[in-house]
C-alpha cells in the first residue's frame, strides 16, 4: 500500500466534515473581523518526527539483520495571505523539508518549495474553531546525497512543479491568533539527474501526506486607522 492509499481515508474523513457539519452551528466565518475582506494573515507551520526501526533483508539462503535505523524529518512552512473576499485568503508560501536516516552512510535530503496558496474558511463553531480547505501550487527543488553499494558518492537533484491540497482546522485563541492543524497531500512529477561516476537523467514521482501544526496571526484592514485615531 502506497502513502496515498494509506492516507486516503483520513483525507476523505476531513472532506466529509467540511460537507456534513451544519454551517448554522455558529456565527458565519464571514462575520468575523479577522476573516473580512482586506484582512491579512501571517503564519508558520511545523512538522517533526523521528522513528526507529529494525531492517532485515532476506535472500535465497542469506539473512542479513541491520541494527536500528533512525529516520528523522523536519518541515517548516511560512505563508502570508490577503483576504480578497470574506473568508478567502491567498498569498505566497515557502516550505523547507529536511530528512535524514542512519543507514550505512547517513543519507540526507533537502526539499524547497516556493509557490502560492489559497484557503477558504467554511464556518466557525462558537467562534472557537474554523474549518478550511486549501490548495498550493509552486515550483520545488529536491537534493539528496547518499553513498552507493560500492561506497561511491551519489547525488540526486530534481526540480519541477508541485501540488499540495487538503485542509485543516484553526482554533482561535483570540480574534487575532489561531492554532492550526493541517493535512495536505503532496503530488509532484520531478525531473533531474543522478550523479556518481557520471550524470544520468532521472525522474522522481512524489506522493505523500504532510501533517502540520502551526500558528496564524491576523491583521484587520482597519488596524492602522484605529491606531492613528
Amino acid at each position: 500500500m502506497n502513502r496515498f492509499s494509506a492516507g486516503l481515508p483520513i483525507l476523505l474523513l476531513l472532506c466529509s466534515l467540511f460537507v456534513a457539519a451544519p454551517p448554522a452551528a455558529a456565527r458565519s466565518a464571514g462575520d468575523r473581523p479577522d476573516l473580512a475582506k482586506g484582512s491579512r494573515l501571517l503564519g508558520a507551520e511545523f512538522m517533526f518526527y523521528t522513528m526507529t526501526r529494525d531492517l532485515e533483508y532476506h535472500s535465497d539462503s542469506t539473512f542479513i539483520h541491520v541494527s536500528d535505523s533512525r529516520d528523522t524529518q523536519f518541515l517548516i512552512r511560512l505563508h502570508h495571505g490577503t483576504f480578497y473576499a470574506p473568508r478567502w485568503a491567498s498569498g505566497p508560501e515557502v516550505q523547507i523539508n529536511a530528512r535524514t536516516h542512519t543507514v550505512y552512510s547517513h543519507p540526507w535530503s533537502m526539499d524547497i518549495f516556493l509557490g502560492a496558496w489559497s484557503r477558504y474558511y467554511l464556518y466557525t463553531f462558537r467562534d472557537i474553531a474554523a474549518f478550511y480547505p486549501e490548495i498550493a501550487v509552486g515550483y520545488e527543488w529536491q537534493t539528496r546525497w547518499d553513498v552507493g553499494v560500492w561506497q561511491n558518492e551519489m547525488e540526486y537533484s530534481f526540480h519541477g512543479l508541485g501540488y499540495r491540497f487538503g485542509g485543516g482546522v484553526g482554533f482561535f485563541l483570540t480574534e487575532r491568533v489561531s492554532l492550526d492543524m493541517t493535512l495536505r497531500y503532496h503530488f509532484a512529477r520531478l525531473h533531474g539527474a543522478v550523479t556518481f561516476d557520471s550524470e544520468y537523467e532521472a525522474r522522481r514521482d512524489v506522493d505523500e501526506f504532510e501533517a502540520m501544526f502551526g500558528i496564524d496571526f491576523f491583521f484587520g484592514p482597519n488596524d492602522k486607522g484605529e491606531r492613528e485615531r
